[in-house]
C-alpha cells in the first residue's frame, strides 16, 4: 500500500466514525450496535442477552519490553518523568525474549512506575532479595554486616541463588537472566547496559563512538560508549571525567580513603554518600573496594581487594578466617573446571560442619543445588565484560569483574576481578588482584548492598 492510499484508507475510516456516532463520545466497533450505558468503547459482533457479544477477541499490541521499570520500547533514550505518570494504564502483550528473556510473556500495565503482569503474583518488578553477611573487621578488631542484593543487576530478581546456581544459559552469552547487565563506570541508565548487541556491530543503534560531555546526555541517549580507534584518555564514556557519579570517590578502606587517624591509635570512618549516578535501587548503592575485600578477608587485614580477597581455586573450596568458604560452581556443581557461556561462578558458604555450612574436610560432592545442598549466602556469576574498543561481549561464563564504586588518581575505578583460566606465567586461577582498576568505559557487572 502507497503512503497516499493509507492516507486515504485512514481519512475514510475516521469519516465512517464520525458519521455513525455523531456528537457522540461513545463508540461500538465490530456492528452497528449501540455500545453499553457504561462504556466508552465497546467491542462486540452482536448483542445478547446471555452476556455472549462476539465470537472473536481482542489483539493488543504486541511489544518486547525493553526495560521493567520505564517506557521502552515506547520511547527511546531518555524521555521526560512525567510521561510516567501521563500513561498510567497503558496495556501491552510483552513478547518473551529480546533483552529481557527471564521476563514472561504476558499482558503488562503500566502502573507509573513500572510494568505489572495481569497475571496472579507476577510482576516485571520483584521485591528486593537480600542476604545478610556477617565478616571479620581486621581494621576495627570487630564484625560488620554487608546486606547484599541476592542477584546481578539486570538479572532475574525472581530466582533463588540455587536457581542461579543451576540456570542453564544454553551456551547463550547473551542471556542476562544470571549474568546481568554490564555497566559503565558512572552511568545509571540501565538501557547501555543490555546484551542485546554480543559483537558491537551495532545493528540495532545501541552503541556511539562519541564521548558524552555530561551524565544527562548518557541517559539521554542510553548508548554504549565505545572506542573503535582507541583515542580516549582516560578510557571513559564521559569527557571531562566526574568521580563522583557513583559516589564520594571515597572508600571505607583504612590509608586515607574513608578510614582516618583519630589521633588516639583509632580509626574514624568518613562518611559514604551515594552518587546521583547509582544505578542500585533506592535503599542500595554499588559497593566500595573494602567492602569487596571484606567478602573475602583472611588473617591480613584486608584494606583493598588486591590486599585482602582470596578466592583460591579447588573444588573443596577456600575458608577464611572470617569463617566464610569461597566454592567454585560450574552449572551447580563444585568444579573448578569453568565452561564459556555456562553459568559459572563463585558461591560463599558459612564454614563448618553444620547442615548450610560448608566443610572443606569433608566437601558436599552433589549437585549444590538440592535441597539437600548447604545454602550457598551469595553467588557471584562470571558475567563477562564488555570492550570499551570492540563493543564486543567477552568470557561470560569464565571470567568476572565487578565494579566498586572507588576511583584512582589516574582516572580508572576499582573492581573485583575472578576467573578460572590456566595461566602459563606462573598465576593460578582465582582472583588476580595486581591491578584491579580499569577504564571506566568498559562494561563490568555490579551487584547492589544496601546502604
Amino acid at each position: 500500500m502507497s503512503k497516499t492510499q493509507l492516507k486515504v484508507s485512514v481519512t475514510a475510516l475516521m469519516a465512517v466514525l464520525l458519521i455513525g456516532a455523531p456528537m457522540r463520545a461513545q463508540v461500538t466497533i465490530g456492528a452497528n450496535i449501540d455500545p453499553n450505558e457504561g462504556s466508552l468503547l465497546d467491542l462486540k459482533e452482536y448483542p445478547s442477552d446471555q452476556s455472549v457479544t462476539s465470537t472473536k477477541g481482542m489483539m493488543l499490541p504486541r511489544v518486547s519490553l525493553s526495560d521493567p521499570a520505564k517506557l521502552y520500547p515506547m520511547f527511546t533514550g531518555s524521555y521526560d518523568p512525567a510521561e510516567n505518570a501521563a500513561h498510567v494504564g497503558l496495556t501491552v502483550y510483552n513478547m518473551p525474549g529480546g533483552c529481557y528473556p527471564w521476563l514472561p510473556g504476558g499482558v503488562y500495565v503500566w502502573d507509573g512506575a513500572k510494568w505489572e503482569s495481569i497475571n496472579v503474583e507476577q510482576s516485571a518488578v520483584a521485591p528486593i532479595s537480600t542476604v545478610d553477611i556477617e565478616v571479620n573487621e581486621p581494621a576495627n578488631g570487630g564484625t560488620r554486616i554487608l546486606t547484599f542484593m541476592t542477584y546481578n543487576l539486570g538479572a532475574d530478581p525472581n530466582m533463588s541463588i540455587k536457581e542461579q546456581m543451576a540456570y542453564d544459559t544454553q551456551g547463550d552469552a547473551s542471556d542476562i537472566t544470571v549474568f546481568g547487565g554490564l555497566y559503565q563506570w558512572g552511568r545509571k541508565d540501565a538501557e547501555h547496559s543490555l546484551r542485546c548487541d554480543m559483537d558491537g556491530a551495532d545493528a540495532s543503534g545501541r552503541f556511539t563512538d562519541q564521548q558524552y560531555a555530561n551524565a544527562a546526555d548518557a541517559t539521554a541517549g542510553g548508548k554504549f560508549v565505545y572506542d573503535p580507534q582507541d583515542v580516549y584518555d582516560p578510557h571513559d564514556w564521559i569527557t571531562p571525567q566526574v568521580n563522583t557519579l557513583w559516589g564520594n570517590g571515597k572508600d571505607i578502606a583504612f590509608g586515607g580513603n574513608g578510614f582516618v587517624d583519630d589521633g588516639f591509635g583509632g580509626l574514624n570512618e568518613v562518611p559514604l554518600v551515594k552518587g546521583p549516578n547509582d544505578p542500585c535501587p533506592d535503599g542500595y548503592r554499588v559497593p566500595t573496594e573494602y567492602e569487596w575485600a571484606l567478602l573475602g578477608s583472611d588473617d591480613n587485614s584486608p584494606l583493598t581487594i588486591s590486599d585482602g580477597f582470596d578466592m583460591s581455586p579447588g573444588a573443596n573450596g577456600t575458608t577464611l578466617s572470617s569463617g566464610l568458604t569461597w566454592v567454585p560452581v560450574s552449572e551447580g556443581y563444585g568444579l573448578d573446571t569453568w565452561v564459556d557461556g555456562a553459568t559459572c561462578g563463585y558461591a560463599l558458604y558459612k564454614s563448618g560442619t553444620g547442615t548450610d555450612e560448608w566443610d572443606t574436610g569433608n566437601p558436599y560432592t552433589g549437585d549444590l543445588t538440592t535441597d539437600t545442598a548447604p545454602e550457598p549466602l551469595i553467588f557471584l556469576p562470571a558475567g563477562g565484560w564488555r570492550d570499551l574498543n570492540s563493543g564486543d561481549v567477552r568470557e561470560s561464563g569464565t571470567l568476572g569483574q565487578y565494579w566498586s564504586s572507588v576511583v584512582i588518581d589516574d582516572g580508572d575505578s576499582y573492581f573485583l576481578y575472578f576467573d578460572n583460566f590456566s595461566y602459563t606465567d606462573g598465576r593460578t586461577p582465582g582472583v588476580q588482584a595486581a591491578n584491579p582498576a580499569t577504564g571506566r568505559a568498559y562494561g563490568l557487572s555490579v551487584r547492589c548492598i544496601a546502604e
